[in-house]
């Protein structure tokens, strides 16, 4: 409590920006491919246009460094002022002190009516924490199971909305003399491969967290989500329809298996839908996004809120605020929307009014068939700091695996990861005590 009576104090005590230019910087993790960096860069000329004494500088950070690079940087006081940040980095550093809250920019929302827009109540309320709001909701991640229409209506199949259609179809449309797999996915020991994990345990009624926050992965949610491994480790361990190397594989090569034609189904990242109209404009005709899939407690699928959030050790706390009010401004991002197709998505319902998302039949997929039923990895938990280690950490990654690789059973998996994520919250508590 002592580090985030320091922040708030912080918060209401720095002064305002000298006179003259401002130069804030902005990391951001999202921001990857050309495309979207010259929308990022247009936007950011825009801003310096209308504010000429502001300057945003920004960095994307690559994958692979976020965990490390922004730990690091905590623990050095050298964060920068303003962050895109993975779905829960802005309460694992706000537990540490290095996050500043804006109660006002949410109060401000409510007021004008922009809570009331953001696509559900809980990416926004997952970043509630100890009495505060410590990040802006600004863009989703959805993960989205791609699949080829025609191989389904050769088969005769329609497309699958419950467990049961989904393993029949698998199965049905594996044609390994056409060099054809039924399924490809990413399991490999990477953040994608928890991701694509959660909605098979949320489907099955299981999941990381209970609505209190308290870790069940392997207690009261064990069977659950032991039914959600089996389930989606089956395709390659029992059924044998996925890549043999998909143990090692992360998304860009269980991608290029599916925009190669040789997979019917494929558990993606949503700019798969970017790679199939510029890599594969033929195939893209040919292929659909699944509804959220009906497991044996709920249909649920998985989208991501990713938050905006300023350092506590920022000089200019006012610029930063005013710099994430304009850039969450309706309809302000959608440049960035439009650059990479399914890569970002919008927070708001209202951004969806756009054509651009009735106009691809791929989009428009997600839009009514998945959109409305995402949840994120702590669900049906609020705000929990301690998901950011074990998301960054790839902790839930690791059961899939495990069972992929034959170095645990679905049951040892399942026990190994939680005893991982016990630990962080072991940690997390001795630290609060001090």
């Amino acid at each position: 409590m002592v580090l985030i009576s320091c922040v708030l104090l912080a918060a209401t005590t720095l002064s305002a920006a000298p006179s003259g230019k401002v130069n804030l910087r902005f990391w951001t993790t999202h921001i990857y491919g050309p495309e979207l960096e010259q929308a990022m860069k247009e936007l950011l000329d825009q801003w310096h246009r209308e504010n000429p004494d502001i300057r945003v500088t920004y960095e994307n950070i690559p994958g692979g460094d976020v965990q490390a690079k922004f730990m690091t940087a905590a623990k050095g006081d050298n964060l920068p002022d303003i962050v895109d940040g993975w779905s829960y980095q802005a309460l694992q550093l706000a537990q540490m002190g290095k996050v500043l809250p804006l109660d006002d920019i949410y109060a401000e929302w409510s007021k004008s009516g922009v809570l009331a827009d953001i696509v559900n109540e809980s990416a926004y309320r997952k970043f509630y924490w100890k009495g505060h709001y410590w990040g802006i909701p600004w863009e989703l991640d959805i993960r989205v199971i791609a699949y080829r229409k025609d191989l389904l209506e050769k088969k005769g199949l329609a497309v699958p909305t419950t467990w049961e259609d989904f393993e029949k179809a698998v199965l049905a449309t594996h044609d390994p003399k056409n060099n054809i797999y039924g399924l490809t996915y990413a399991a490999g020991f990477f953040n994608f491969t928890g991701q694509i994990f959660v909605p098979f345990m949320v489907q099955a009624g299981g999941g990381i967290l209970n609505k209190e926050g308290k870790l069940v992965f392997a207690t009261d949610n064990f069977e659950a989500n032991l039914k959600a491994l089996k389930f989606m480790t089956s395709f390659a361990t029992v059924h044998k329809v996925t890549p043999p190397g998909i143990g090692s594989y992360d998304w860009d090569d269980s991608c290029a298996i599916f925009l190669a034609g040789r997979a019917a189904f494929s558990i993606e990242r949503g700019n798969v839908i970017t790679r199939l109209l510029t890599e594969r404009p033929d195939l893209a005709p040919k292929v659909g996004i699944l509804p959220a899939l009906k497991g044996p407690a709920a249909r649920l699928a998985a989208g991501f809120c990713n938050p905006l959030f300023i350092s506590a050790d920022t000089k200019y706390p006012d610029e930063a605020k005013k710099f994430i009010l304009w850039l969450t401004e309706k309809g302000r991002t959608m440049a960035l929307f439009k650059a990479r197709p399914g890569q970002m998505w919008p927070v708001r319902k209202s951004d969806y009014k756009d054509p651009f998302f009735k106009n691809n039949h791929l989009l428009n997929d997600v839009v009514k068939g998945v959109l409305p039923y995402i949840v994120d990895m702590a669900y049906p938990a609020p705000g929990v700091p301690e998901m950011g280690a074990i998301d960054g950490e790839k902790m839930f990654a690791a059961p899939v695996n495990d069972v992929i690789t034959g170095s645990r059973t679905p049951e040892e998996a399942l026990k190994a990861a939680h005893k991982n994520m016990q630990r962080v919250f072991d940690q997390s508590k001795a630290t609060q005590a001090r």
